[in-house]
């Protein structure tokens, strides 16, 4: 069903960025451009796949108000006109960025962590994971040995102060897990 619903979007999407594509190669006002769909057309046929999806697309849109008939007499495919909400449809469709990924990550130096990682109340074991890898990072630096003892207090000394304690339960003993 929700496969269904995501189609018929981009079935309306595909409709009206053609649409207003043709109106602004004509160079029309947006509603004097006229629309006389044939069901047969080959460049139709090959976007929708058949004329009765064709015919559904044109039908929705017309009752969303993104097309309009023309006049009285007109039906189906034919005397349809873009009213200026699918024109702004069609717009937002074409100026559309790409999705970024949703997927949380946190990233430190060289980290990444890419999963469900939540920081907050008993999420502990968690903040320990993160900091443990930040830890072997630094390790595995070209850094002298007195720069990581250096930065590894430095961590120790954040970890230690009273609002880490606070702010995550066990604070003071994630500090002494890690250093």
């Amino acid at each position: 069903m929700e496969e269904a619903r995501k189609l018929k979007e981009q079935n309306i999407d595909k409709l009206l960025v053609l649409l207003n594509d043709e109106i602004e190669e004509s160079g029309k006002p947006i509603g004097c451009a006229e629309f006389n769909l044939d069901e047969n057309d080959n460049e139709l046929l090959s976007i929708f796949g058949d004329s009765d999806t064709l015919r559904k697309t044109v039908y929705t849109c017309v009752t969303r108000g993104y097309l309009k008939y023309l006049f009285l007499g007109a039906h189906d495919l034919t005397g349809l006109v873009m009213t200026e909400e699918g024109q702004c449809r069609a717009i937002s469709v074409i100026n559309q960025k790409e999705p970024e990924p949703s997927a949380p990550s946190i990233s430190i130096g060289q980290i990444t962590n890419n999963g469900p990682s939540q920081i907050g109340n008993n999420n502990v074991q968690t903040i320990t994971n993160i900091l443990t890898q930040l830890m072997n990072q630094v390790d595995q630096t070209d850094a002298t040995e007195d720069e990581k003892k250096d930065f590894k207090s430095k961590v120790n000394a954040v970890l230690s102060h009273p609002l880490i304690n606070t702010l995550v339960s066990a604070g003071a003993g994630i500090a002494g897990a890690l250093l």
